[in-house]
Order: C-alpha cells, then structure tokens, then sequence
C-alpha cells in the first residue's frame, strides 16, 4: 500500500523550496542596481514616448508607436 501523504510531503516540500529561492533571486534583483537601471529607462521611454507622440510627428513614427503600446 503506498502512503499518498509521503508523496505529498515530498512534492510540498519541492514547491516550497522553490518558493523560497524564486523569492530570494526576486529580492536580489529588487535591491540590486539592475531594478533600479530598469525602472530608470522604462520611465525615460515613456516619456520620451509621451512627448513624441503629442508633437507633430511623422505617420511612421505614430505607426511605430502605436505597435509597441
């Protein structure tokens, strides 16, 4: 007879040791310079996005624009 509930242990105990290695790497990466250099160009994109896309601009500039939002 198989005991299901050591089988379940074991499984509960990978995804947990998981768990805590995804959340590890995520507060390495979030405290690091890396998050701080990303979060940076994603706001200078957007703004410079923002700015050109309100200033008469070329259509395929617009076209461009529009596809990546």
């Amino acid at each position: 007879m198989i005991h299901y509930h050591f089988i379940l242990h074991a499984v509960i105990s990978v995804v947990v040791d998981y768990l805590v290695r995804y959340r590890s790497a995520v507060r390495r990466f979030i405290h690091g310079s890396s998050c701080q250099k990303a979060v940076l160009v994603a706001i200078l994109v957007n703004t410079l996005s923002m700015g050109i896309e309100h200033h008469e601009q070329v259509r395929i500039l617009s076209s461009a624009i529009a596809f990546y939002h």
